[in-house]
Parts: C-alpha cells; structure tokens; sequence
C-alpha cells in the first residue's frame, strides 16, 4: 500500500514540475531522496503542496525503487560504452576484431565456413556463417530481416554507415565484434557480389 501511495505521488505530484525521466535519472542515497523531496515540498507551486503523508510516503517510495534505479542506471552506462566501443570499430576500420574463437586455430576454419578478410591481409578472417548468424540474430529484433533487401549497401562504407546509424540512432545493441560480423556479412551479401 505504501509503495502505491508515494508511486501516486510521484505521478500525480512530482510529475507536474518534473519529467519522470529526469526525477529517476539519478538514484540517491535514502538522505538524498529525503533532501530533495523535502526542498522541492518547500518550494511555491501552483498546486496543492504536498502534505507531510506524501512526503515521506513518496521519500519511502523513491528509497525503495532506487535499487532498480542504481541497476538500470549502470546497465545504460553498460550498454552506451559498448555502443562507443562499436561505434569507434566502424570508424577504425583497420582495428584487429577477434572473429574466431580463441579455442579453435586460426588456420583451421569450421566446416562450411567461408572466411573472408574485412580489410587487408593483416585482419582476421571473418566466419560468414556465424556473421550471418549475428546479423539474423541481432537486426531481427527491430526489423523485417527483408529490409535490407529494398535498400542494400553499395559500398562498404555505406554497410559501415547503416550499422553506424542503428547504433548512435536507434541505439542497437551491439558488442565491436557483433558490429564487425554484421558489417562483414552486409559487406559479403550485398556490396562484394557487385563487384
């Protein structure tokens, strides 16, 4: 019942001066929630100040959600470094990428595997079956796998650009070596059969 009543509060209250992202953005100490909810109670609104029952009720509230927050919280922290570290892969196309497993050598491909190089002779072979794989996999989860198909990329640059674009725009979840493989696949399937 409680956590009803400060969830009610931060709904009906807090929402009308703040946007709810920026008041759970960043998790606080159960003192911090207090300080805060406290200086914001005490501040002049337009409204019907908030009685000493929602103040602690919504203090109480906020102090118990802020385990999730603190998680949520370092899960995007998470998921932004890795979308840099993928970022910067496309842009340093002449980064090592670790496409094979480290318990099979490199010289002895799995079978059906058809590896080609990303970049020179000093890049790693690709595993186009498991670049396929990370590709069905992953842009499967927002998009018609056929897509691709209507708008293909012509160059290499322009697979890099596409992967590029769903990860800083429609923030694709992508390890650097999920990025490679996906970049070598649309590269295999679409700019090199051009050529």
């Amino acid at each position: 019942m409680l956590s009803s009543q400060g969830r009610d509060v931060l709904l009906g209250t807090c929402v009308k001066c703040h946007d709810l992202r920026t008041v759970l953005l960043k998790p606080r100490t159960p003192p911090g929630w207090r300080d805060l909810v406290e200086r914001m109670a005490e501040k002049p609104a337009m409204f019907t100040p908030m009685t000493d029952r929602e103040i602690w009720s919504v203090t109480a509230y906020l102090i118990a959600i802020s385990p999730d927050l603190a998680r949520a919280s370092r899960q995007r922290r998470q998921q932004i470094a890795a979308h840099t570290e993928a970022v910067a892969e496309i842009e340093e196309p002449d980064r090592a990428v670790a496409a094979e497993p480290a318990s099979r050598p490199p010289s002895s491909p799995p079978p059906g595997a058809q590896p080609v190089a990303l970049a020179g002779a000093s890049r790693p072979a690709i595993d186009l079956a498991m670049a396929r794989r990370t590709f069905e996999t992953k842009c499967s989860q927002c998009h018609d796998l056929t897509d691709i198909d209507e708008h293909p990329p012509t160059s290499r640059a322009a697979a890099s650009a596409i992967v590029k674009r769903m990860i800083t725009d429609n923030e694709a979840v992508l390890s650097s070596d999920e990025t490679a493989l996906v970049v070598a696949w649309l590269n295999a399937r679409y700019v090199d059969r051009r050529r």
